[in-house]
Formats: C-alpha cells, structure tokens, sequence
C-alpha cells in the first residue's frame, strides 16, 4: 500500500505524462529526477553482479548510455502531504530516439533486491526481448525504499521482551 503513491509519483515524474489520472490523495508535482552520470564500477565488482568475463565490455558500453537520478515522493500514500522520501532511479535511454514511445519501469523483485542497474543487467545483457524493447523504450530502473541507493529505513526496534532476543 504504501508504494501506491510513490510508484504512481514516480511514473508521473519520470514520464512527465498523465495517461490516467492519479489516485485520490496522489502528489502530482514529485519532483523530475535531474539525470546525471551513473557511478564507475571496477571490474570485480561487475563481475560480483554476476556479469561474466565475456560480458564486461559489454555492460560498460551500456552504462555509457544508463543515466542515473532520484525522485522525492510520500513515505506514505495515506499521508502524500507528509514526510518524503528519495527514490533512487537509473534510465537507459531508448536506442531508437527518433521512434522512442515511451518508458517501461521493471520492478527489482524481492523482497529487499535493488533494481538500480537491472536496465544494464537484465534488460541489455541478459534478457533479448527486454533488449529489443529498449530500443523504441526507455527502461527504467528503481532501488526501492530502504534498499541501495534510495532512503535507508530506520525501524524503532521493539522492546525487549517475550519471543525477543535479549540485549
């Protein structure tokens, strides 16, 4: 329930269209995400993403075209006026700009999986149909609240107590 109104001010602003209108209570005015350039990453730590050795020139070549940002939007949909929080995203821009039709988001999956690279991992390296369909979309990456990039979650730990391990 509470990714409701951050996944819908999410698409709103990655998109900056309104196919549907937005559920009742939604933020309309999230912030764009101002895109930059992503991180560098050594070669053992792409190789610890699972990318094979054969792949590596590869998915530095796509990381070239993958820009990266964040996006302010509600802690809680049943709050949108409240506390916000930074969603990070990553966009792999379509190949085909001049027949571009829009933006896919693919979702990390989970629970507690960061979707911050999947557009050079799954969508460009590993995944022939989502590759062929980053050429007229742009694919759209996340790392969920509390989760990579994105906002930490900080959870008050629950008192001491029966069924609790002791402090």
């Amino acid at each position: 329930m509470i990714y409701r109104t951050a996944l819908t001010a999410l698409a709103l602003a990655l998109t900056g269209l309104v196919a549907h209108p937005a559920p009742a209570g939604a933020r309309s005015d999230a912030s764009a995400p101002e895109w930059t350039s992503c991180p560098a990453y050594s070669d053992e730590v792409i190789r610890g993403l699972g990318v094979a050795e054969d792949k590596v020139a590869a998915f530095r070549s796509t990381m070239k075209r993958l820009e990266c940002g964040t996006v302010r939007v509600p802690l809680d949909h049943g709050d949108p006026g409240g506390r916000e929080i930074d969603i990070a995203v990553t966009r792999l821009a379509a190949t085909d700009q001049e027949h571009r039709l829009g933006a896919l988001a693919i979702l990390p999956g989970g629970p507690g999986n960061s979707g911050y690279l999947d557009p050079v991992l799954r969508a460009a390296l590993r995944n022939e149909e989502m590759a062929g369909l980053n050429e007229r979309y742009d694919i759209i990456g996340f790392d969920p609240r509390g989760v990579g990039y994105s906002t930490k979650v900080a959870c008050p730990a629950p008192p001491p107590g029966p069924g609790s391990p002791a402090r």
